[in-house]
């Protein structure tokens, strides 16, 4: 009987071990994007996103874009200025929304319209405090064209 007590006790010990060296667990809500006209080649998506511990969001990936990456917006002398990010940290507990006003993410060289409806699949990578990989899959559903999300007329 203490020798199945012993290997009871064992066996949990190691499920918390096990537990603890999984994929950070992340999140991903209200994600969005606005339908495009015939021809256009970007579109932007947003979303909100909440880790449990610090962990970065690396890079992005669509079948609908020869390129998805992060853009960061600010305003300098009244001018918006877009640029690229290569990495957008998350710290434990919060969450970090890409908003139209903000930080989204851009794909560039689309193969077709993405009409009102359709859902695209977007998958990210990120990487956690220790250096592992993980992918987080998001079915995106495109708005109409003047959606404006989470500002009350979402998609």
């Amino acid at each position: 009987m203490r020798l199945l007590l012993i290997c009871v006790l064992a066996l949990v010990a190691s499920l918390g071990e096990s537990a603890s060296a999984a994929d950070v667990p992340i999140v991903v809500s209200d994600a969005w994007m606005r339908a495009t006209v015939p021809a256009q080649q970007s579109a932007t998506v947003f979303m909100r996103i909440t880790a449990s511990a610090d962990t970065t969001l690396t890079g992005a990936a669509t079948p609908v874009a020869k390129l998805a990456e992060l853009h960061s917006m600010t305003q300098e002398a009244g001018v918006m200025k877009m640029r690229p990010l290569e990495r957008l940290p998350i710290r434990a507990g919060t969450t970090v929304a890409l908003t139209p006003e903000g930080t989204h993410l851009m794909l560039t060289g689309l193969a077709h319209q993405i009409r009102e409806g359709d859902v695209v699949p977007i998958s990210l990578s990120f990487v956690d405090a220790q250096g592992r990989a993980s992918r987080v899959d998001v079915a995106v559903k495109a708005g109409a064209v003047t959606a404006m999300g989470r500002a009350g007329k979402d998609p």
